[in-house]
């Protein structure tokens, strides 16, 4: 047993699971848009959305919309008609969960480093 008073062994670990926690926790979120012509897509999706397209080919193109027409949806000079889609996902980024990990470790990071340097009191807290 090994205890965060005892050297840099517990600080060594919580590192580690600190940053398997944090490569885990993933940063972006994937919705499909269900439906089969312009009508459908144009009801869920919109211009300034990020998008990955998975075309008839199984070739697969993210980018975000800046115009949604009749016959397809183009963005970052790029267009795809609405035949040559198999299916659509809109792609959000987490930024408010990656800020919250990133500040909770460095929140636990600096309690285990003080706790280490024997300013606080740790005994009996043991780092398995």
């Amino acid at each position: 047993m090994t205890t965060l008073m005892n050297g840099n062994t517990g600080l060594n670990r919580f590192i580690v699971c600190f940053v398997l926690i944090a490569f885990t926790a993933g940063c972006t979120t994937m919705r499909p848009i269900y439906g089969m012509d312009e009508v459908s897509y144009a009801a869920q999706i919109e211009v300034g959305d990020k998008i990955e397209i998975t075309r008839n080919d199984l070739t697969t193109i993210e980018f975000k919309i800046t115009d949604i027409s009749n016959d397809g949806i183009s963005g970052d000079d790029t267009f795809v008609a609405y035949s040559d889609i198999q299916t659509i996902q809109t792609v959000k980024s987490n930024t408010g969960m990656i800020l919250g990990i990133v500040g909770l470790g460095v929140l636990l990071g600096a309690l285990v480093a003080v706790g280490s340097a024997g300013g606080v009191g740790l005994e009996g807290f043991s780092f398995y």
